[in-house]
């Protein structure tokens, strides 16, 4: 095939009448040839790369949901708890409310947290189909 298209590219069949001399012929074909060779090396070649599904992604997102779950159960707990808390000693009132505020700001930094992991879950399979 590629000997037919350098006979093309060299016209030798229409200059059957009027061929060149050996020489000439000679420096035709090794031009054509180098021609030829420096188009094999501009070509580039592709490589298909496959992202592989990773089964843990779904579980992992299963265990966070469950988790948030969980401590939105403890934050409803927490802010039940508060009116208890009331009446009790006044003294034991203001540590005990410190402590609750505290836990109870922890907790929403958790939830803030563990919700952010699951919205990075939903959306990393849309970047890894990118890649493919």
């Amino acid at each position: 095939v590629a000997s037919d298209l350098m006979l093309i590219n060299l016209r030798l069949r229409e200059r059957k009448s009027k061929p060149p001399t050996f020489l000439r012929l000679l420096s035709e074909i090794r031009t054509e040839e180098e021609y030829e060779a420096s188009r094999r090396k501009l070509n580039t070649s592709v490589q298909h790369v496959q992202t592989k599904p990773s089964g843990t992604g779904n579980a992992e997102i299963q265990s966070l949901k469950a988790e948030v779950k969980e401590l939105k159960a403890k934050l409803a707990t927490c802010m039940t708890k508060a009116p208890d808390v009331i009446d009790k000693d006044v003294s034991s009132v203001q540590s005990s409310e410190h402590s609750d505020t505290k836990e109870l700001a922890a907790l929403k930094k958790q939830v803030k947290r563990l919700l952010q992991k699951v919205a990075q879950r939903d959306t990393a399979p849309d970047s890894s189909l990118k890649l493919a």
